[in-house]
């Protein structure tokens, strides 16, 4: 279960980051293979709340990864795992997107932040 699916979104008040919503694309690149780019799909407001940060490696790199908790208004079509939201100074990459109540009226994602050290 996602660690924001516990939480209500009930103050529109509360969603106070203006985000924009980047759906993953693959694209044909010139040497024959495919190449993974974010085209905007528009706005979301957004409550956002960073995670405790950690060490990891990656390609090969130590690099910090930060988890989000990020909490919208459920709209259709919906951001999905993969995607991304960029907000002011963050850009979120999306692992899990949840209805936690099934009605349709928030949406609870997870995500995480890479940051170099």
């Amino acid at each position: 279960m996602s660690r924001s699916a516990d939480r209500s979104v009930r103050d529109p008040g509360r969603l106070h980051v203006r985000a924009t919503w980047l759906k993953a694309v693959a694209e044909d690149d010139t040497a024959g293979g495919r190449a993974l780019s974010y085209a905007p799909q528009g706005p979301l407001w957004i409550s956002a709340e960073p995670g405790r940060a950690s060490e990891t490696v990656r390609a090969g790199r130590p690099c910090l990864v930060r988890p989000w908790t990020v909490r919208c208004r459920f709209t259709d079509p919906h951001p999905a795992p993969g995607d991304r939201l960029t907000a002011p100074g963050h850009v979120l990459d999306l692992r899990a997107v949840l209805d936690p109540t099934g009605r349709r009226l928030w949406l609870a994602i997870d995500a995480e932040e890479i940051c170099a050290p």
